[in-house]
């Protein structure tokens, strides 16, 4: 758990950053941006069977959509990211 803490750290400023581009490039709002993450989040799921476990994994509140989860750890990690600065 330590090492996938340490590379979504690493990551988080990456994918925060393609987000941003997709929403300015395709003028998207957040429930547009959420649902265009949901379907890929099911697409993800039903071609790689073994993302499910990854994917509960990162469903922390037990809801069964890990959008919000992504969402809410992603600005965290902005967050402590953009303190350090």
């Amino acid at each position: 758990m330590a090492q996938v803490s340490r590379l979504l750290v690493m990551l988080a400023p990456l994918v925060m950053g393609a987000l941003g581009k997709l929403k300015r490039d395709q003028s998207l709002d957040p429930r547009q941006l959420a649902g265009l993450l949901g379907q890929e989040r099911d697409n993800l799921a039903a071609s790689q069977p073994a993302m499910g476990g990854f994917l509960k994994m990162l469903d922390s509140d037990g809801d069964g959509d890990v959008t919000d989860d992504a969402l809410q750890l992603g600005s965290g990690l902005l967050k402590g990211f953009l303190k350090r600065r």
